[in-house]
């Protein structure tokens, strides 16, 4: 089973890769437009992507150092099951989409925003 810690690695992974496909989706879209300002935009985008690859890249090397592997399985629409690998030990565990979708938002607005929200 995952302690408390190894727990909270698997659900900062899950949401940052959210945000990670997030703001790709956004950066695809926005090469497509053609907005005024879509240069500084662009960069604006690269910027946030490079933080959160570099989060991401920090939260794999902690979970090869404790073994811990999640693999996604399933989206049925309203849940997301997720399977897990630890010291021979397999898990799985469903979140809620509109759940997972609000805790991406709270991480960009707080993080790559830099706005306050309230909790």
């Amino acid at each position: 089973m995952l302690d408390e810690v190894q727990r909270n690695l698997v659900q900062r992974y899950i949401i940052l890769t959210l945000v990670r496909q997030a703001l790709e989706k956004d950066f695809n879209t926005l090469q497509a437009s053609s907005l005024f300002c879509q240069e500084s935009l662009h960069s604006f985008l690269t910027e946030r992507m490079h933080e959160v690859g570099r989060e991401i890249g920090a939260l794999q090397r902690d979970l090869r150092k404790q073994k811990l592997t999640i693999k996604k399985e399933k989206n049925d629409g309203f849940f997301t099951k997720y399977s897990y690998y630890f010291k021979g030990y397999e898990g799985t565990f469903s979140l809620l989409n509109a759940r997972l979708k609000h805790d991406a938002l709270t991480y960009m607005k707080r993080h790559l925003f830099k706005l306050e929200t309230k909790q």
